[in-house]
């Protein structure tokens, strides 16, 4: 990759407000961009911009002044000088000099990149906590010509040095200090040291502030590592630019939380002491630590923090707990959020409304390949972030100044507005929305399958193959669980081969993993007797099933039991209902134990987490209903009817399984869901005169909470006018059901239903919302080999919403009784089966465990593929999965054909059929899509055999 520099479009043809490009503001910078960062330096030290005895770096206990900074970095460098003499040899591709610092994130490390940068070079950050064969990877690939460590780091003290030592020079930390000439701080001779260091010559005979700065690995850590070179200009360029949007000022102090070895540390360390502010480097173990590491603040003086967007939640939570105005956060201005991860509309809300306008938070996009921290937001209150927000996602609207952004096509022409893309400057889809009078990046994720994981980019195929390279190891499924209130991990299932299905541990397989990643990145292995395999025609693994495993064995580590001060019988009622609402609901048990006077929803619970809670309470034994947790005042009232059917009803539990069954537990007429709204609401045939009010709801509903639309950017208006277009044929069909409440007659719930087989209309026009119709008809394609292709036999639950204004409970309550609804008006109406796509977790819940629905098949959403190409729900999380629900209810009629596409033609070219030519060339269509869609699984074939 060329070196990462500002780039201004010369062309006379643009305006900066074209399809398919954002611009950032064009401003020239001066000199700066024609110095190396060395020289910037040098010339705000001499010209007193930065004042020489001020703290530059802060490093725990230890300090060093600006003055210090610039004479000691000038002493190492020529040490290094003398080191490698004049007969040294650049060997990597690109002629460059790379050296190579393996050391902590102390003052040293920022004296030694400084010292590297006078020379000419380009530092090369490594992180000490990197296992053997990953640094040797890395310096196989980067070549340094030196690697700078301390005798007691891992390349001299742990690793074998040798096989470090043949592919550069090896130099101690140690003993650079030792032969160093400087004189002591309190030497008059110490003000006045300034030894010319000479510039490293190549052979390219590059000009200095042309050549790379910095080189940091970004990516690849099984074998092939790869990495970005940030120039001078382009460090310089990012640094005027944080200078002017977010001004600096001597009685700053930035606190540097993340590793220097990280890509976004490199601008914050260069923005920072190049205006004379003051950086405070703090260690990983203290950031993991937040309410420490808040605590520090007040000490520190920090007004500037910088962190990931994974760690934004905790440090809410920790400045919640200390209250707006106290003295930790009293100098805090501004607060940065780095890295891949998007912030939720949610997380902004609660962020301004705690500051007020007092702090400001921004909101940094950029990806490895340009540097990082190219694109921007800066959030002033709770209605400039609904602004900048499009269906609970945050978009970013501002571009870095001497920057523009490009969003390409398969064939590399530029997009219109609104259509997906790849960000040219990198491996990122994307496209631009118009918000208001706006225009946006909407990020939709990687093309590349890359996840971003505590501020690392990870291939999950190279976790996998690692995994497997374990010769005890068969068959390895990972997913990135990211649910309730639990950080992002990694989980990594691993099914052992036939001898070792006993005795290999998941502590077994974390040791191996542990000499090739860093630990921070080692998944959360869980070790499984069967594969989890989807619905009935088992060609797919269960994702679903694979959370389920993953949740029931979470541990809480609470032991403090004793002191709730139940009975034997409620302590046990107690226990099962707290465990059972961390593990699905993730509320910490020690919250819930201190809160028992609280509600479920009060405490965090949802209409989603509920039925998994509640099914997990059943399987156990207890006979708890929905009507039982919903009466529920406060979980001393749960506990207590537990422990009253936990007595009444003496059986042992149902156990989970990890294999290919799913536990079977009450049928549609099961009392677990019964409850008595006959007093309350009422259900009706969907009437003619209550378009407006239907078409708003379910428009509304998915526009703002749908499962898939929300990472596909689905408008209102391709709602409204979707519903507007087929609402006369829902009507005439007689199929669909309003809910309405019997006080005061209000629409409070809507169930769309038709036809399986009703012909679909052309729907291009519609933009986004075409795009989840066509996963929808895809996945149809599926139902058309288990039944046969006529009309009046299979009842498919579309569309469904209820009222915006509804409570959790009330939700839970009229969904619920639509469902059973929806199942009595198939069975009257002669219908032999009901088919329903469930997305959320709620529904599947509802249809698989309580409902009795059979998964036919089970499908990620981020697979589904376009025809040009397109992946619409590339941003959607591995577990987000779509079930094929299927229930029988009467006797399905015997097939007189194959179930496949040549007798669907045949169908078409009967005389004697029923059904018209058009619908079954729609259908055949459907159906070779659903085929080719479970053939995309590269396992599938090898599952078969």
């Amino acid at each position: 990759m060329p070196i990462a520099s500002p780039s201004v479009c010369s062309c006379t043809c643009c305006d900066g407000n074209e399809d398919g490009i954002l611009y950032g503001p064009s401003r020239p910078v001066g000199h700066t961009l024609h110095a190396t960062i060395t020289e910037v330096f040098k010339h705000e030290l001499f010209h007193k911009n930065i004042r020489p005895e001020s703290v530059a770096v802060v490093s725990g206990p230890n300090s060093i002044t600006f003055q210090e900074l610039d004479h000691l970095s000038t002493a190492i460098a020529l040490e290094i000088e003398k080191n490698l003499g004049s007969s040294f040899v650049v060997t990597n591709p690109e002629e460059e000099l790379l050296i190579g610092v393996c050391l902590p994130t102390t003052e040293r490390i920022v004296a030694l990149m400084f010292a590297i940068l006078k020379l000419g070079a380009a530092f090369l950050p490594l992180d000490p906590i990197y296992p053997e064969d990953l640094l040797l990877s890395i310096i196989h690939k980067f070549r340094p010509i030196m690697v700078i460590t301390d005798d007691d780091g891992p390349i001299l003290g742990k690793y074998d040095a040798k096989s470090f030592a043949e592919f550069c020079r090896l130099l101690s930390i140690e003993e650079i200090w030792m032969d160093m000439n400087l004189p002591p701080k309190d030497d008059p001779k110490w003000k006045t040291f300034d030894k010319k260091v000479e510039l490293f010559s190549t052979p390219k005979n590059v000009e200095p502030n042309l050549r790379p700065a910095v080189v940091v690995h970004t990516t690849g850590i099984a074998g092939d590592p790869k990495g970005v070179r940030l120039g001078h200009k382009a460090v310089l360029n990012r640094c005027h630019w944080e200078w002017h949007q977010y001004a600096f000022s001597k009685k700053d102090a930035c606190a540097l939380t993340v590793a220097i070895s990280s890509i976004d540390a490199i601008g914050l360390i260069f923005a920072s002491l190049l205006k004379g502010t003051t950086l405070h480097i703090f260690k990983r173990n203290e950031v993991l630590n937040m309410p420490n590491l808040v605590h520090k603040f007040h000490e520190k003086g920090i007004t500037r923090l910088y962190l990931y967007s994974h760690s934004i939640d905790s440090f809410l939570k920790a400045a919640k707990a200390l209250g707006r105005n106290s003295v930790e956060l009293r100098q805090l201005k501004l607060v940065c959020c780095l890295g891949d991860d998007l912030i939720s509309t949610t997380l902004v809300h609660d962020f301004v409304n705690f500051f007020s306008h007092d702090v400001a938070i921004i909101k940094f996009y950029g990806p490895p390949e340009v540097g990082g921290n190219m694109i921007y937001h800066r959030f002033k209150s709770e209605k400039d972030a609904d602004k900048k927000s499009f269906s609970r996602r945050i978009l970013i609207d501002s571009v870095m100044q001497n920057c523009c952004l490009y969003i390409l096509s398969n064939y590399l022409e530029l997009t219109k507005d609104g259509v997906q893309g790849e960000i040219c400057v990198a491996g990122d889809y994307g496209r631009i929305e118009n918000v208001g009078d706006r225009r946006c990046l909407y990020i939709e994720g990687r093309f590349d399958n890359q996840v971003y994981y505590k501020g690392q980019h990870v291939l999950l195929e190279e976790l996998e193959e690692l995994i497997l390279n374990n010769d005890k190891v068969e068959e390895v499924e990972m997913i990135i669980y990211d649910g309730l209130e639990v950080d992002k991990v990694i989980v990594g299932f691993v099914l052992p081969k036939e001898p070792h299905r006993f005795t290999l541990m998941a502590e077994d397989v974390r040791g191996a993993l542990s000499n090739k990643i860093p630990e921070y990145l080692l998944p959360d292995i869980r070790i499984i007797e069967k594969v989890p395999i989807a619905g009935m025609n088992r060609k797919r693994v269960s994702q679903r099933q694979l959370v389920r495993i993953y949740e029931q064995e979470r541990q809480s580590g609470f032991n403090n039991w004793g002191k709730l001060r139940f009975k034997d019988k409620e302590l046990a009622a107690c226990k099962l209902l707290l465990e059972s609402m961390f593990k699905f609901a993730g509320i910490p048990i020690d919250k819930s134990a201190n809160s028992l006077t609280s509600s479920f929803y009060e405490l965090g619970g949802s209409s989603i987490s509920l039925l998994s809670v509640l099914l997990s309470l059943n399987r156990s034994g207890s006979q708890l209903t929905l009507r039982d947790f919903l009466a529920a005042k406060n979980l001393n009232e749960i506990v207590d009817k537990m422990g009253q059917l936990l007595d009444a009803v003496k059986k042992p539990p149902l156990k989970e399984t990890s294999g290919d069954a799913e536990p079977k537990p009450k049928t549609s007429n099961s009392a677990f869901y019964s409850i008595n709204t006959n007093d309350l609401y009422e259900t009706v045939i969907l009437p003619k005169d209550s378009r407006r009010e239907v078409v708003d709801m379910v428009s509304r509903a998915y526009f703002e909470k749908g499962a898939l639309e929300r990472y596909n950017l689905v408008h209102y208006k391709e709602y409204y006018d979707y519903f507007t277009e087929i609402w006369d044929g829902l009507v005439a069909a007689q199929l669909s059901i309003i809910v309405r409440r019997v006080s005061d007659g209000k629409i409070v719930g809507c169930s769309i239903n038709q036809d399986y087989y009703t012909p679909t209309m052309d729907m291009t026009r519609y933009k986004s919302l075409h795009q989840v119709l066509e996963y929808s008809q895809e996945l149809k394609g599926v139902v058309l080999s288990k039944v046969p292709h006529q009309k009046s036999v299979i009842f498919e639950i579309a569309w469904m919403a209820t009222h915006k204004t509804l409570s959790p409970e009330d939700n839970v309550i009229i969904v619920t009784l639509m469902m059973k609804e929806n199942i009595r008006l198939a069975k009257t109406d002669g219908f032999s089966c009901v088919f329903a796509l469930a997305t959320s977790r709620f529904f599947q819940e509802l249809c698989l465990d309580v409902l009795g629905f059979d998964m036919l098949d089970e499908y990620p959403a981020n697979n589904f593929k376009l025809t040009e190409g397109l992946h619409p729900f590339r941003v959607a999380p591995t577990i987000v999965t779509t079930c094929l629900c299927w229930l029988v209810i009467g006797e399905l009629p015997t097939p007189t054909q194959s179930m496949n596409t040549s007798a669907l033609d045949s169908l078409v070219r009967s005389e004697s059929s029923t059904t018209s030519a058009i619908e079954y060339k729609q259908m055949a269509k459907i159906m070779a899509k659903g085929e080719s869609l479970l053939s995309t699984n590269p396992k599938n074939e090898e599952r078969k055999k």
